[in-house]
């Protein structure tokens, strides 16, 4: 069957389009096309038989359904999609079919799809671990996008050349330089550098046009004096084959307007903001990288609103989810900061701690969702305390006019129980670890995520601690409060399928309830026994294979299926602000996916990623002895 229109198809399928011409020529020709026609049933089943055995259907048009043992529709295939290939494989011994509208496949005999299977463009697909499948559906995404910048190495970009300076270098020689090349900075090899940090940068300084306006505006007589003194550090780096999303990320977190960009031995050249923007297809990074300059609340929320369209458009190019939510979560926190500047705080409020947790504090939230944070002040009298209570309430107030919802559970610093002297949070969290009752499990879960977004950091090192010292001294502890990992059931069944819930006519999976939290907390867990000071989960991740709990291909698979969770996740909840969806509306649905509208590889990929889940809480049952837990 060597007609185009099953080629054309071929073309545009993962993973067949993989093959080459000549391998889709001939793969063409071994289909027939066959006819479904609607409230038909069929199953599927291999035979001793090859002649009846089950085949691979790729359909051209209708809908066709897959049910369970059960009776519960497991997956909907529509146009572009294919089915059969798991009972081939024998993962499942019999797959039951609905024809839901009638339907044209092209039809793959059994026996040619296991011998085609044997190739390494398809045995990649069908046979790959998660880890491995994620893996290159992001690279096809990125590959579609490929000429956006965003995906380009820091290489690539418009580089500025260096200038270099001894310590020992005039002012005057330095303005020269920069006359000379038009680039208005030099890096200076410092003579006060630290050889202590083996770094490539660790021996140089800094030292930018602005800086020696300043220096000559105090005194103009500095032209003859050594650059040594005026030269700032550390600089801020990028590595050259870094992308240049995580440039974009280091100049939003920074404030700066460049970057030095650094070989594996040596700087390189800069990188700079205007070049870097001009070069990006989108200018919406631009509004980030100017919060600095904002003077009114009013002046945030365009801001915000390129962020938003600035995360549609990194999730359409492939870019994994913690990439994006590490460049939201930069810029989330300078609202913070900000929205606290322009309500021009009392003087003690700025000797206290302003932290995130729950999913901001792990820096794994992407759009704007409820709000978890705190505010750990200073020692001070009651007096002192009562006067600062309005202003929780206004900061509160004033992340919620921003798009920040108020926290269903009131984790936020308008409750007294988020904001407080450092003595009164202690003992709270002293209270909430004696009781070990759901609330305290709850708050201490949402503590231990917590990260400084400004003042001293020292107050919540000092809070964190002494949780620390309590499971050292309290080892039980950790196996009731890793108990609650088992709280959701994973929703797959014992025949391999997705088990969805029934929901305004529609098959909703609670990707939340049925694998993030899992691993959330039970990562989270781990890195309280073991000492891991991040928060993220995937630096968590990280850490606990380099301890060794973790195998590195177990922890890669880990990682993964959280960030497939997440992946989906996003793609929902971009869905339901684009659909316009009321907040309420938009809280209770985030985490819900349709089942029956995910694609046959993300169907299959989400089944994987479960299968993960289920092997993470058999470890942890299995580590923290959990099923001898009365």
């Amino acid at each position: 069957m060597h007609n185009s229109p099953v080629i054309n198809l071929l073309h545009q399928l993962e993973p067949f389009s993989n093959l080459p011409e000549q391998s889709l020529q001939e793969l063409a020709a071994s289909m027939d096309v066959v006819y479904f026609p609607q409230g038909s049933k069929f199953a599927l089943q291999l035979h001793e038989n090859p002649e009846e055995n089950a085949s691979l259907y790729i359909l051209i048009k209708g809908r066709i359904a897959e049910f369970d043992n059960e009776g519960r529709q497991t997956a909907l295939y529509l146009h572009h999609t294919f089915f059969g290939e798991s009972v081939l494989l024998k993962k499942l011994n019999e797959s039951n079919y609905e024809v839901k509208e009638e339907a044209i496949a092209y039809r793959l005999p059994g026996g040619k799809f296991l011998e085609w299977v044997k190739m390494p463009e398809l045995a990649n697909y069908f046979f790959n671990s998660i880890t491995d499948k994620l893996d290159q559906l992001h690279k096809s995404r990125q590959m579609a996008s490929s000429s956006e910048a965003l995906m380009e190495l820091v290489v690539d970009a418009p580089v500025k050349p260096l200038n270099i300076l001894s310590a020992q270098a005039t002012v005057a020689s330095a303005i020269s330089q920069m006359a000379t090349t038009q680039v208005d900075a030099c890096l200076v090899k410092l003579d006060r550098a630290s050889h202590e940090v083996q770094d490539v940068m660790s021996e140089y300084g800094i030292l930018t046009a602005m800086d020696l306006l300043k220096a000559i505006s105090h005194d103009p007589n500095v032209l003859n004096q050594a650059v040594d003194p005026f030269a700032q550090s550390p600089v801020i780096s990028v590595h050259r084959h870094d992308y240049l999303f995580n440039a974009l990320l280091k100049m939003t977190r920074h404030y700066v307007n460049r970057l030095v960009i650094r070989g594996d031995n040596e700087p390189v050249g800069f990188l700079y903001q205007k070049d870097l923007m001009g070069h990006f297809a989108t200018q919406s990074g631009l509004g980030m990288l100017s919060l600095e300059q904002v003077t009114s609340r009013e002046e945030i929320e365009p801001v915000l609103r390129q962020v938003d369209d600035l995360i549609t458009n990194l999730n359409a190019r492939g870019v994994k989810t913690h990439y994006i939510a590490k460049l939201a979560t930069e810029v989330y926190r300078k609202v913070f900061q900000k929205v606290f500047d322009l309500l021009e705080p009392d003087a003690v409020l700025q000797s206290g701690c302003f932290i995130v947790m729950g999913s901001e504090g792990r820096a794994e939230q992407v759009m704007r969702t409820d709000q978890d944070n705190a505010f750990i002040l200073p020692e001070m009298d009651e007096q002192t305390f009562e006067t600062l209570k309005p202003f929780a309430e206004r900061l509160t107030q004033s992340l919620i006019d921003l798009g920040f919802p108020r926290c269903p559970g009131e984790v936020m610093v308008c409750n007294p129980l988020w904001f407080q002297p450092i003595n009164s949070f202690k003992q709270q969290l002293k209270s909430w670890m004696n009781t070990q009752d759901e609330t305290g499990f709850m708050n201490v879960s949402i503590f231990l995520d917590a990260e400084v977004v400004f003042g001293d950091e020292a107050l919540l090192k000092d809070c964190k601690q002494l949780v620390s010292d309590w499971v050292k001294n309290y080892p039980q502890f950790l196996r009731h409060f890793a108990k609650p990992v088992f709280q959701f059931e994973t929703p797959v069944n014992f025949f391999g399928r997705l088990v969805s819930e029934k929901q305004d006519q529609q098959d909703l999976l609670d990707l939340k309830k049925g694998g993030i939290f899992a691993i959330v907390h039970g990562v989270r867990c781990l890195a309280l026994e073991f000492g891991i000071s991040q928060t993220n989960t995937h630096w968590r991740i990280k850490a606990l294979m380099e301890s060794g709990f973790f195998s590195e291909s177990f922890g890669h698979e880990l990682g993964e299926s959280l960030n497939f969770f997440n992946t989906l996740r996003l793609e929902n909840m971009i869905d339901l602000k684009q659909s316009g969806v009321n907040a309420s509306e938009f809280e209770s649905k985030q985490n819900k996916i349709q089942v029956t509208n995910l694609t046959t590889i993300q169907q299959d990929l989400l089944k994987d990623a479960f299968d993960v889940v289920k092997r993470f809480k058999k470890m942890l049952n299995h580590h923290y002895k959990l099923d001898t837990l009365l």
